[in-house]
Formats: C-alpha cells, structure tokens, sequence
C-alpha cells in the first residue's frame, strides 16, 4: 500500500518537475512566492489531486499504451500551453505587480483550469476502459 503511494507521489513530482522546467525555460517566473503560496496552493490544488488520481488509476490498472497515452496527455497539451501563454506577451509590455511576471491571470486562472480539464478527459477515458473491461467488451 505504501509503496503504491510513493510510486504514484514520485509520477505527480515528476509532471510537476517537468512543468516547472518547462516555465523556466521560457522565462515565466514566480514574483514574490512566499507572500502568494497561499494563492497558488488554492489554485493548483485541484488539477494536482486529478493528476495524482489519474497516475494511481493508469499506473495500476492499465495497460503499456494506456500508461503512455497518460504520460503524453499530462505533458504535451499544458506545454503547448505554457508556450502558448508566453508567445502572446511583448517583451517590452508592461509587468503586472502579481505572483507570476506578465502572466498572472494565465499561469493563477487559465493553466490550472485547462489542466484541470486535461485530466478529467484523462479520468473519464480510464473509466471508459474499466467500464468495458468489467462489461467484457472491449473497445481497442
């Protein structure tokens, strides 16, 4: 049961070390961290349970391709995003006095709901096949 737990803590710090990499990379910076936390814990809380339940449910009970198709749908759609989101501000635009540098209503509203989203159409995808599997059809 633990060790269950640990796997799937690992799966969810990985996708955020990952996303965290990836807003690095393209200069989306945190402002003031310390003082907005609160904020952020709020505001990611939610797509960050989603995305550990769906790591539990596709690493435990799924299938190679389940797992991969996983992976590629809790990366590459938020990082389209992430680059979308700084491809649509000038470098010489005014910064927002906010938790993140010229990107707060993207990376506090429309990341973590997008995310959200992101994972529940993983959820209901791995509740499509369980259903079919416990029905004894199979939609492959």
């Amino acid at each position: 049961m633990w060790r269950k737990l640990v796997v799937t803590s690992m799966r969810v710090l990985l996708i955020v070390a990952y996303h965290l990499l990836a807003a690095g990379l393209l200069n989306i910076r945190i402002e003031h961290f310390t003082r907005h936390a609160a904020g952020l814990l709020m505001s990611y809380l939610l797509p960050l349970t989603l995305l550990a339940l769906t790591a539990h449910l596709y690493f435990i009970h799924s299938s190679r391709k389940r797992k991969a198709a996983w992976l590629v749908g809790s990366t590459v759609p938020s990082t389209i995003l992430l680059y979308r989101i700084t491809g649509g501000y000038d470098s010489l635009e005014e910064q927002a006095l906010f938790i993140f540098d010229r990107y707060s209503i993207e990376m506090g509203i429309w990341f973590p709901f997008m995310y959200l989203v992101i994972q529940f159409v993983l959820l209901l995808a791995w509740l499509a096949e369980w259903r079919s599997q416990r029905d004894g059809t199979s939609y492959n």
